[in-house]
């Protein structure tokens, strides 16, 4: 039997994923689609503008039969973490490939770096190293020493779903999975706006959403995906963006000593100190740009920001990464449900009540809780009893 693992966001799902969807379909020859979704909040550091109960549900809608949550431990994390908690979890839910969208849309160029990686690991080390001690950002750096393998290699690892795909593979081989790719089609990953009639990426279709261009942003996704976000805006206004937060944040700055931020994940370098001193701009965009450094990209000051925010420590993301990230069951087809019966006879048990997070996952459950206050109070009593959806 043939299982397509994907690792998804939708954060929302638009035409680009359901291309990508169907065409892994095809490519794999799939009888069975399980997918690994990011949670509350995602590998950028952003939260998510729906729910994870509700993009699974229209993930399952769309044709996926069975989506499992990725960790929050994982899930907000750098690539190469992010991947390796991802594909473990396809594994485990019995996958037999993973594939994944990429500019590059060739497996081969992937395959033939993770092997260049492999082979020369101890000079990566050093020429990373070395990068990270002139000033780089760790993604230039990484893209640099990689570069310097080989010059003329052609993987281009500076482009982010490139840079991802790579770690996807690179952890399929260790798991003895099968590895593909999808061309992306039309959007760029950071297309601000659409550049194509039907395809727009998930940040161009947040920033029409946000700045209220609510009819427009629907054309760019599937009618399950405009109704979930549009039912959301009728009903509580609200769609997370960072700013949503803010205040919160701030708060969480001011009213921990620099010590403690010393003590939250991805917290380096004396970047406290640059915490405290900008905690008063008024907006977070201010914010993020008078924290930045060379050394810290904005997607890194995002995650560290939601490390704070949720009040996730160091200790505890090196103590989830020491146990086998749990199988929390989203949402599921009927197909997917026959597939979990095989799953529990190897000794399996996905965690499904999301209450019941708390005993598996507690910093997958607290992150939700903390999302889910952006929204309004009367909102709330239901979002915080959910359970995975059967469609």
């Amino acid at each position: 039997m043939n299982i397509l693992g994907v690792v998804v966001e939708y954060n929302p799902f638009h035409h680009g994923h359901a291309f990508h969807l169907e065409a892994s379909k095809e490519k794999t020859k799939a009888d069975l689609t399980v997918a690994v979704m990011s949670g509350s909040f995602l590998q950028r550091g952003e939260p998510a503008v729906l729910s994870s109960y509700e993009r699974a549900a229209v993930a399952a809608r769309m044709g996926v039969d069975l989506v499992f949550e990725l960790p929050y431990a994982f899930a907000v994390q750098s690539a190469d973490r992010f991947a390796e908690g991802a594909v473990k979890l396809l594994k485990a839910a019995g996958a037999t490939a993973v594939c994944f969208g990429s500019e590059q849309g060739s497996i081969d160029p992937f395959l033939y770096q993770a092997d260049l990686e492999k082979t020369h690991q101890a000079q990566l080390h050093t020429l990373l190293h070395k990068n990270l001690g002139a000033g780089m950002s760790f993604p230039s750096a990484y893209a640099k020493a990689a570069a310097s393998l080989s010059p003329d290699h052609s993987l281009d690892v500076k482009q982010p779903n490139n840079i991802l795909g790579l770690h996807y593979v690179k952890a399929a081989q260790r798991l003895q999975l099968e590895a593909a790719t999808i061309q992306r089609r039309a959007a760029g990953y950071h297309d601000v706006e659409p550049t194509d009639a039907r395809i727009a990426s998930a940040t161009s279709i947040r920033h029409m959403l946000t700045s209220k261009r609510i009819g427009e942003a629907q054309a760019y996704m599937p009618d399950d995906s405009a109704a979930s976000v549009t039912e959301q805006l009728q009903q509580t206004g609200v769609l997370p963006i960072w700013e949503t937060y803010y205040s919160l944040l701030q708060y969480r700055i001011l009213t921990a000593s620099p010590e403690d931020l010393a003590a939250t994940a991805e917290c380096r370098e004396g970047i406290e100190h640059r915490l405290k001193a900008a905690v008063f701009e008024p907006d977070f965009a201010s914010f993020i740009k008078h924290v930045k450094t060379k050394r810290y990209t904005r997607t890194s000051l995002q995650r560290l920001c939601t490390h704070i925010l949720t009040n996730t420590s160091k200790t505890e993301i090196k103590d989830t990464f020491e146990n086998e990230p749990p199988l929390h069951l989203l949402a599921a087809t009927e197909r997917g449900r026959k597939h979990l019966r095989t799953l529990r006879q190897r000794d399996i048990h996905p965690t499904v009540k999301g209450s019941s997070q708390w005993k598996t996952d507690p910093l997958s459950a607290s992150a939700y809780d903390v999302h889910q206050l952006a929204f309004p109070t009367h909102s709330r009593s239901s979002a915080f009893k959910q359970f995975a959806r059967m469609v």
